[in-house]
């Protein structure tokens, strides 16, 4: 009995180290190379003998890589085998904050994402929502985020996008435009609260 136990222990310990070892030149693991390529068999492979919530040297899981690049299929894999959906990098950028389409979005909110999440700046995924793909907005505020959550330097989500579309505007015109000046409008109509900033550019 006692023979058998120490086994396990060997082999627990073993399979450790070589999630430890097997590193590619970035950084990260093969896991991490796999689950950024969106390669389903090799991620299902390396599952057996990785520890599924290996860092890379910018803290980043396998998960946060498979959402970047939006591979649904290694996304679901990836949870489906127990990986953290709250896992944040060395800058606390969780997997939610990086979602690309709704798919992906809805697959992590659904395994318990957090919408309130914050990084290190204390931008939230809508934040990053607002400046990379305005279309998860909605998403996000039906799933619960804080239209008027507040970054560190106190920006909330339509400050932020208000100060972008204000540049945009003044460079090339309103007519060309009309997307930031729609979103901005969406983030409104959602609750957001416009004391204090500008929004003199949608009029223009």
């Amino acid at each position: 009995m006692i023979k058998i136990v120490v086994i396990i222990m060997v082999l627990a310990i073993v399979k450790i180290l070589i999630s430890r070892l097997i590193r590619n030149n970035k950084g990260g693991s093969n896991l991490h190379k796999a689950a950024d390529q969106g390669d389903i068999l090799e991620v299902t492979k390396l599952l057996s003998n990785t520890d599924i919530e290996i860092k890379d040297q910018n803290g980043r899981t396998p998960l946060h890589d498979a959402v970047k690049k939006n591979h649904l299929a290694v996304v679901d894999l990836l949870l489906n085998h127990g990986a953290n959906v709250h896992s944040k990098d060395n800058s606390s950028v969780t997997p939610l904050h990086e979602v690309v389409t709704h798919s992906v979005a809805e697959t992590l909110i659904t395994a318990g994402a957090d919408v309130n999440a914050v990084d290190a700046d204390g931008f939230t995924p809508l934040h990053y929502a607002v400046g990379n793909l305005p279309d998860l907005i909605e998403i996000l505020v039906k799933k619960g985020a804080d239209i008027n959550a507040k970054s560190n330097d106190g920006d909330t989500a339509l400050s932020g996008y208000a100060r972008i579309g204000s540049n945009v505007v003044d460079q090339l015109g309103k007519k060309n435009n009309e997307e930031y000046i729609e979103k901005a409008q969406q983030l409104i109509d959602f609750g957001a609260n416009t004391e204090g900033i500008d929004l003199s550019w949608m009029k223009k």
